[in-house]
């Protein structure tokens, strides 16, 4: 396969500034003064007839830069992009927020609205938290007084220490979500608890659910197996499914842009039609939570019509490993975790450990392995999709037959198709499924670990990973992760709900919320207003704005932005 060319997208803007050679290929911004009106920009023409006033006399023309200087910053909201982004400053304020270079790499200039909006956002008191504010009215009304930082540790301190004593360190909780990924801002919260031996919650896979994570892991060994975008321009087909990259990965979204101008067609499953489709090829509007079936369905399409990848399957996956009938165990050669799995030599016509030297796994079949019947671990796969024929999967899906099966055999024969999965998928019951199901019609097609294929659920530049050019760590991460002779006890997110409210197993009293807007951003506020808060004695929002959670908090501390 020929690899496509990785052109880095035409940028107007770099390093903040509208550069000579970009401004040209943005002259057509200029085309805006026929759809508004030329005088809306100030450039209103005289009224005919009228006699032209002389033009004044100026002096010498102001440097428009004199007095700002240039602040970078790394955003670190939750499409892990961390765009660098660019603050003209003067006078201690930011008039603009525009893209900066990305170090090592010259195509990444990013900036969304959301960033943009920073520097309003920021100078805004009246959504910003300015200083340590102290509940007067119930909680919800909103009614707070301004108290000093030491009144407002000791009395926390005190409240903390309060529900220590009478139901021990772990009844409080920290709780910090991905308002803010930067390392220290987000990382701090669960030190804090580790420190005193309080109750920290996971919140892997957003939530704690651990679907996505779950899902891959038993399908590739990699918990949210990550994508560079970039290889999609390598792709001949791009699914997005259940992922909406336009208005939540938007530094990403231009290389799908390119990947369609470049000939791959882009598919959106998605029960909406989100702002993504509208750069869509297709939009397959699925029935919400049937994303398996649809999955299975396809796989059922691209195996019965013996399209299916066989070579890749036997030498990448566990397809040709022998499964025991009599109780559906893989079979492997002895005892323990190190013994290797059997599968069936065709050329020994034999059951061999699948670590031997020159082996051709047969695929399908069944064999017997001293006095045992065994058949593939793929045959088993086959007899669970057959059952998902195009009728079927549309009584589920509610697509069409014909969609199901097309949709299927332009994926199988695109050579290659990637896929990028969202968390939408993992908003439902055994949420580990849809991932699963996704990752397995991806290598049923052997698509997985060639260039412009994939199934993944990740992108961007995390803080996790290293960025060309950058190897210096941040901070000590040992030293970090050094909490003396207390430790953190770290559970579910997921399970926080029902230890507030039955105080099982943890008698959570006391909560401490960070970057995080936990009544907006969790399910069900309602109960979470009317069950799960009035459970709570203390109350802390550690945030930089008046947010819904701060407001029926007990005591408001004000964060950096």
């Amino acid at each position: 396969m020929e690899e496509k060319e990785q052109f880095a997208p035409n940028e107007i803007v770099k390093d903040g500034k509208v550069t000579r050679r970009t401004f040209v290929k943005g002259a057509g911004w200029l085309t805006i003064t026929s759809a508004i009106g030329a005088s809306a920009l100030g450039c209103a023409p005289s009224k005919q007839g009228a006699e032209e006033e002389p033009l004044a006399e100026t002096g010498p023309v102001a440097d428009p830069e004199e007095g700002f200087t240039y602040k970078s910053a790394c955003c670190s909201v939750n499409c892990t992009s961390r765009c660098h982004l660019r603050a003209r400053v003067k006078d201690d304020k930011i008039y603009t927020v525009t893209p900066g270079q990305m170090p090592g790499r010259d195509d990444y200039a990013n900036c969304c609205l959301r960033s943009i909006g920073l520097g309003t956002r920021t100078h805004d008191e009246s959504v910003r938290v300015m200083h340590p504010m102290k509940r007067t009215g119930e909680r919800g009304s909103g009614e707070f007084e301004q108290i000093t930082w030491e009144q407002a540790i000791d009395e926390i301190a005190e409240r903390m220490e309060a529900t220590k004593a009478q139901y021990g360190p772990k009844a409080c909780g920290f709780y910090s979500f991905t308002g803010n990924l930067s390392k220290l801002s987000w990382e701090a919260p669960t030190r804090f608890a580790g420190t005193y031996g309080a109750t920290a919650f996971d919140i892997e896979g957003i939530m704690g659910d651990h679907g996505a994570t779950m899902g891959m892991t038993l399908c590739f060994g990699q918990g949210r197996g990550a994508h560079d975008t970039r290889d999609y321009l390598n792709s001949k087909m791009v699914v997005l499914w259940g992922r909406n990259v336009a208005d939540t990965h938007t530094s990403e979204f231009r290389y799908l842009v390119k990947a369609r101008e470049n000939g791959a067609k882009i598919v959106v499953v998605d029960p909406r039609l989100c702002s993504t489709a509208a750069i869509a090829d297709q939009w397959i509007p699925i029935k919400a939570q049937t994303d398996p079936a649809l999955a299975l369905g396809m796989m059922n399409v691209i195996i019965s019509k013996d399209l299916h990848a066989k070579d890749w399957l036997v030498a990448n996956s566990v397809a040709p490993f022998l499964v025991r009938e009599s109780d559906g165990a893989l079979l492997r050669d002895g005892e323990g975790e190190d013994a290797a799995w059997m599968v069936w030599d065709t050329a020994a016509n034999q059951a061999v450990p699948n670590t031997t030297e020159g082996v051709t796994a047969a695929l399908s079949g069944t064999f017997e392995v001293n006095g045992e019947a065994c058949r593939t671990a793929f045959d088993h796969l086959c007899d669970e999709v057959s059952k998902y024929t195009l009728e079927y999967t549309s009584e589920i899906t509610g697509l069409d037959p014909e969609v199901i099966e097309t949709f299927a055999m332009d994926y199988i024969n695109a050579q290659p198709a990637g896929i990028r999965m969202g968390q939408g998928m993992q908003r439902v019951y055994n949420s580990h499924s849809p991932f699963r199901t996704v990752a397995t019609l991806a290598a049923v097609a052997g698509y997985i670990g060639v260039k412009g294929g994939g199934a993944s659920h990740a992108g961007g530049t995390a803080s996790i990973r290293s960025t060309p050019g950058v190897t210096i760590p941040a901070f000590n991460y040992d030293e970090w992760a050094d909490t003396g002779a207390n430790e953190v006890n770290m559970v579910k997110s997921s399970t926080l709900y029902d230890q507030i409210i039955t105080k099982d197993p943890n008698p959570i009293d006391f909560m401490w919320f960070a970057n995080s807007n936990f009544i907006n951003m969790s399910p069900d506020a309602n109960k979470i207003i009317n069950e799960v808060l009035p459970n709570i004695s203390t109350i802390v929002t550690v945030d930089p704005y008046w947010t819904w959670t701060a407001k029926y908090s007990d005591y408001v501390l004000p964060a950096c932005n």
